[in-house]
């Protein structure tokens, strides 16, 4: 039915297939074969999506511009990809992540043969590996953002020879345990360019790493520092000082040292600021909030999970100062009341539920 619906439609430049996943791969290589000019193609979570459906794309779509693949079984396979490359060379988005088994001998002919790469998703990819990312940096001068979170075979040595892109404005190393304070020095160097980057769960990395950044990289947007431990207030803070209005979300999730200099900092200089997480910062108290509200007023989304030096007060000052409030999460803060969740649906309109331990969010109408 659906091969039949889509032969009358070969015009199509763009289908999404996402919900249909146990689409058997015969039936989305016939599909393919109707549809030459695609342009983006979103085959994620697919049953059947495997290397003959790229081999078809490669044969079918020389217009395909944009490939979502995330979530499918992929092996090794430089012939397979070859065909992809080859056949669309127009290929700016590519998204490969988790369950692929995508290593050096596959990403060598995506990179050679598609020179206009901006976008790369190798998330959770088991074989990456520092010959992957060398392969990327010396072939992909016009990539702006790379996804290489969780491939914990990559060290520096790969970091470093990925950053020949000197295009690169958004990185994400999250879980790349091998990566040192070394790498985020390299990083820095992108200076201005760097916009986003996500260092979480790299729990070996110092200040050394966001002094390094807080030095060289003014216009970051999106920093994710999860799982730092070592990190202190010295070199966040002056980070925060020198990018300003232009951080818009900031993630310093179970870093231990934080204290409220890093709150009081936000909102002295970050007036912009929409998402911030300090779950599990237990030196945080309601002074360091209430600093960072009356900075930052377009809040959005705020996480304070089980900073337990916070109360009532808090929440009060979050929720008279934040209009735009859509999630607020105050989880086992042991100085909070059980139904300050009232409070919330009270004041925040676009705050549309709220759980018996605190935790409130805005819900889909």
């Amino acid at each position: 039915m659906m091969l039949g619906f889509l032969s009358r439609f070969n015009c199509l430049v763009q289908v999404d297939i996402s919900e249909f996943r146990s689409l058997k791969e015969d039936t989305m290589v016939a599909m393919i074969e109707t549809l030459p000019h695609l342009n983006v193609a979103v085959f994620n979570e697919c049953v059947g999506a495997n290397g003959a459906v790229l081999e078809a794309f490669g044969r079918h779509c020389p217009q395909l511009h944009t490939l979502r693949f995330r979530h499918n079984s992929l092996r090794e396979d430089k012939d397979t990809m070859e065909a992809l490359a080859r056949g669309c060379p127009k290929l700016r988005v590519v998204e490969f992540s988790a369950a692929s088994q995508l290593g050096p001998a596959s990403v060598a002919p995506l990179v050679e043969h598609c020179s206009h790469l901006a976008e790369l998703d190798f998330n959770r990819s088991k074989n990456f590996n520092d010959e992957a990312l060398a392969a990327i940096g010396a072939h992909c001068k016009h990539l702006r953002k790379v996804d290489v979170a969780f491939c914990d075979k990559l060290t520096d040595v790969g970091i470093s020879a990925l950053l020949q892109c000197r295009t690169l404005t958004w990185v994400i190393i999250r879980g790349c345990w091998r990566v040192t304070d070394a790498s985020v020095v390299e990083i820095s160097k992108l200076g201005p360019s760097l916009q986003a980057l996500n260092l979480g769960q790299i729990d070996t990395l110092t200040d050394r790493a966001i002094d390094a950044l807080a030095t060289r990289c003014p216009n970051i947007r999106y920093l994710d520092l999860k799982d730092l431990e070592m990190i202190t207030d010295a070199p966040l803070v002056k980070l925060v000082q020198n990018c300003g209005r232009d951080l818009r979300i900031l993630s310093c999730e179970s870093c231990d040292n934080i204290t409220d200099a890093v709150p009081r900092a936000l909102g002295a200089h970050c007036p912009e600021l929409e998402d911030i997480c300090f779950r599990w910062c237990a030196k945080l108290t309601d002074p360091g909030v209430e600093e960072l509200v009356f900075g930052c007023e377009k809040i959005r989304r705020a996480d304070f999970y089980e900073c337990r030096g916070l109360s009532d007060d808090a929440v009060y000052q979050l929720t008279d100062n934040c209009p735009d409030l859509e999630y607020a999460c105050f989880d086992y803060c042991p100085d909070v009341s059980d139904d300050i969740g009232k409070h919330l649906l009270e004041v925040c309109p676009k705050i549309r539920a709220a759980n018996p331990n605190g935790l409130f969010f805005r819900q889909d109408p």
